[in-house]
């Protein structure tokens, strides 16, 4: 993050893209929440959404203040952030999980030089980058992780909400994204960062981009919402490609975008762009269905194997 809390550093550089126990979703209880389009409760699962956090002498611990973070990692290396949003899940973007590698993702950390006690590292099984993710228009750019395994919820890790229905955030909400993004040429911050966005109408958005360059060389087309800091340059950068822009709504926090690119970090004129949530409803949907499944083909599988006889295993 540029101008994130803990740091004002900038970075003049363009597009900040990288090269590069059962499967449930967990949702909100508060009814409040179900009436605000966010998608309804599982029996016997935590409401999403939610802090466990305390305060402390009128200050939150910051390492449970965003506890859906992930840090996306391939070779030891973070790459992009991540949201979690099942026990299973994890989503981030398109860009994030092109190449042909091994990932895994770290949970419950706030610390990317430090693995405490709170912390998870699960192995990435599959990734699912959306079919129509266009590298040169940046269209579609979301995907979901399946991890190897289910990790255990705690104060440290929760799952976000995701809109459900028919759901809307108004220009100049105020959101918040966070990311261990660079701070500036060859600099990355070891702490999560954090920093406030507004949002800004997709009409407004575009012209932005189209004036500045004269011609549409980054459009913000459908499926992309915009985000800006209207008083210092604060905005996503490398590093910060996947995670989740977040807005709290009765109390309960629901993900409407995913970071995807922006033009120079921290620009004064031009917002960060992020892979609008809503609008993939339908895709997501399909998705979650699809790892769920291979998910209980492996488990069947498994079983198989444990109750044939072993002359039977020898044989097949």
């Amino acid at each position: 993050l540029v101008g994130g809390r803990s740091s004002l550093g900038l970075c003049p550089w363009e597009l900040f893209l990288i090269p590069a126990a059962f499967l449930r979703l967990c949702y909100s209880v508060s009814s409040q929440a179900q009436s605000n389009g966010v998608i309804p409760s599982f029996p016997n699962h935590p409401a999403c959404g939610h802090r466990t956090m305390r305060i402390y002498g009128g200050k939150k611990a910051p390492q449970r203040k965003w506890p859906w973070q992930v840090s996306l990692q391939s070779y030891n290396r973070h790459i992009c952030g991540g949201s979690l949003i099942t026990n299973r899940l994890v989503l981030t973007a398109a860009h994030c999980v092109l190449s042909q590698t091994h990932y895994r993702v770290i949970l419950g950390n706030n610390k990317l030089n430090e693995f405490d006690e709170n912390a998870v590292m699960v192995p990435v099984k599959n990734v699912y980058p959306h079919q129509g993710f266009e590298t040169k228009n940046l269209t579609n750019d979301i995907a979901i992780a399946l991890l190897a395994f289910p990790v255990n919820y705690s104060p440290y890790i929760q799952p976000i909400c995701l809109p459900e229905r028919p759901f809307t955030v108004n220009a100049e909400t105020l959101c918040w994204v966070t990311g261990w993004g660079r701070m500036e040429r060859n600099v990355r911050p070891m702490i999560l960062r954090e920093t406030e966005q507004k949002i800004l109408s997709q009409k407004i958005c575009r012209k932005r981009y189209e004036d500045y360059f004269g011609v549409p060389k980054y459009t913000v087309r459908e499926g992309m919402i915009c985000g800006y800091h209207d008083v210092q340059r604060r905005s996503p950068c490398w590093g910060d490609s996947g995670g989740p822009l977040a807005c709290e709504v009765n109390n309960t926090w629901i993900q409407i975008g995913v970071v995807s690119w922006g033009y120079m970090c921290g620009h004064d004129l031009l917002p960060a762009v992020y892979t609008e949530v809503m609008y993939f409803k339908k895709w997501l949907n399909l998705t979650i269905n699809q790892a769920s499944h291979i998910y209980h083909m492996g488990v069947y599988m498994l079983l198989i194997c444990l109750l044939l006889p072993e002359a039977i295993l020898v044989t097949m």
